[in-house]
């Protein structure tokens, strides 16, 4: 019985002629390349293969490496996804390849349980033990909620090496009033001597009609008195829209029994509730009163983009206040970032220095499409550029390819220096997308003009169909008496092929038509 090897073609143009069963698109591939300065080409460094099912959920993913020696593609990473029935990612499996066995050897795995509602119960995390070659535990949870969904529950488990299983570590219980504000947590830990859970840290909250918190305690438990000994406290002040003015710190005196002062912070707002200016400030024992530490100022524009920030700290020695940093920024008409500068503050003029700036321009729908990153020479008193990343999108406005710059300052030129290019396809494609495997390679992947398509040496009367995305054969070749068989582009138009070799085996290449 003959099997079929299959090789796709992909370009990053449009792809839904070729399947209807789900018009979510994908993103199907990447690959990154590095310019290689000698040739001034673009070296292939990285791909990523994703599958998916065929209503969208990403469940496996393939990593690769460019050996540049071999001149292909060597794989190196893959995860798997299962998902339950309603959707939920229940397992994530991690595996790297081992090149001397052939093997995917496992790494980490996740899993996952969820209630009927669809909230999280239950997390674990393995990594494969090499000594005992089975999964050994990293971190675990459990959770439980009321009938209304609210979390009561959470219990932390750790990994016992010497019985191979879970074993309690630490736990919450959460209370909440009528409103569904969270009012009290108690935090508990496992005594493996007596089996049993102890006392170790409580938070008690109360709230505003608002549904504001107004004070939060945390005690500790202290087990010689067998009682709950306050170590915290922070109290919430608020004007009549609900912004927060007020916060103080107080720390728990054990030898006066009662609450001193440490910390505040003031808050002002304008007319439409933007943070305009915070304080904090250090309680002084000895004068009995609140000293400056730091002041943080902002300011917007009418549409209530942040246009300025500052942040001062206090100087006792000249008894003012002294910039740290501050920025500023403009916007858009549509209220995108387009100009970020950055600046910090010189101690001896008390002036603000230049040091870095950001540019960044968009297209009409609102993607970022350029971006440079400039820094302050303070020796000739000008800016100079650093870094410059350009992104396409296609017409549907997803990202196609990320390209970085480095600025050469001796040809005062941007030096080309990485990029990555995105495929994507409907997700009914990729799910029937089979995966790579290093039996066949293809090179130069992606191509413009043509490409060669290395096959195993076992490979018996293999006959190559390419096949465009209607489903129709657009070329045959026969008679194939090599292993090394080069694919012209010639008349073939943009679009997605996928290329079938029939012989006796099953391998699978997914490649790139530029």
């Amino acid at each position: 019985m003959k099997r079929i090897y299959l090789v796709l073609l992909i370009t990053v143009f449009p792809l839904i002629l070729f399947c209807q069963q789900n018009s979510e698109i994908v993103l199907d591939s990447s690959y990154s390349y590095q310019l290689d300065s000698l040739t001034n080409e673009w070296a292939p460094n990285y791909r990523e293969v994703n599958k998916y099912s065929n209503n969208g959920r990403r469940i496996e993913n393939i990593g690769d490496r460019w050996d540049s020696i071999a001149n292909s593609w060597q794989i190196y990473f893959r995860s798997v996804k299962v998902f339950d029935a309603n959707g939920y990612q229940k397992e994530d499996i991690h595996y790297y390849w081992d090149s001397n066995t052939h093997k995917w050897l496992s790494k980490y795995r996740w899993i996952s349980a969820y209630d009927p509602k669809g909230k999280q119960t239950e997390y674990a995390q393995y990594y494969w033990n090499t000594e005992t070659n089975d999964w050994a535990g990293n971190v675990s949870w459990i959770k439980a909620y009321d009938i209304s969904g609210k979390l009561i529950q959470r219990i932390y488990f750790r990994w016992n090496p010497e019985a191979n299983s879970w074993t309690y570590y630490t736990s919450f219980n959460f209370s909440f009033d009528d409103r569904g504000n969270r009012t009290e947590s108690i935090q508990f830990v496992w005594n493996s001597s007596t089996s049993k859970w102890l006392n170790y840290a409580r938070w008690v909250r109360t709230f505003n009609a608002n549904a504001n918190p107004t004070r939060e305690i945390q005690y500790d438990w202290h087990s010689e008195i067998n009682e709950w000994v306050g170590k915290y406290r922070y109290d919430y002040s608020y004007d009549d829209n609900g912004n927060q003015t007020e916060v103080i710190y107080y720390l728990w005196d054990k030898k006066m029994k009662d609450w001193i002062s440490d910390q505040r912070w003031a808050n002002d707002y304008d007319a439409s509730g933007h943070l305009t200016e915070s304080f904090q400030f250090h309680w002084n024992a000895q004068t009995y009163g609140w000293i400056n530490n730091i002041r943080w100022n902002s300011s917007y524009d009418v549409k209530g983009n942040q246009t300025e920030y500052t942040q001062l700290y206090w100087n006792p020695k000249t008894n003012d206040w002294v910039g740290f940093y501050h920025w500023i920024s403009t916007y858009d008409g549509d209220g995108n970032q387009t100009d970020y500068t950055l600046y910090y503050g010189d101690l001896e003029t008390s002036e603000w220095i230049n040091y870095a700036r950001w540019e960044s321009a968009y297209d009409g729908n609102g993607n970022l499409t350029n971006y440079v990153q400039y820094y302050w020479d303070p020796e000739i008193h000008e800016w100079f550029r650093s870094m410059h990343l350009i992104f396409q999108y296609n017409a549907n406005g997803y990202l196609t390819e990320y390209s970085s710059f480095n600025w050469n300052s001796a040809t005062y030129n941007w030096i080309s220096g990485s990029k990555v290019a995105y495929y994507w396809s409907e997700a009914g494609i990729s799910a029937i997308n089979n995966f790579i495997d290093n039996n066949i390679t293809v090179f130069p992947n992606p191509f413009a003009d043509y490409t060669t398509i290395e096959l195993p040496d076992d490979l018996q009367n293999p006959k190559i169909e390419i096949i465009d995305s209607n489903g129709r054969i657009v070329r045959t070749i026969d008679d194939i008496n090599s292993n090394s068989i080069i694919i012209q582009r010639g008349d073939l138009a943009p679009g997605i092929y996928y290329i079938r070799i029939f012989s006796s085996e099953i391998y699978t290449e997914k490649v790139i038509v530029r």
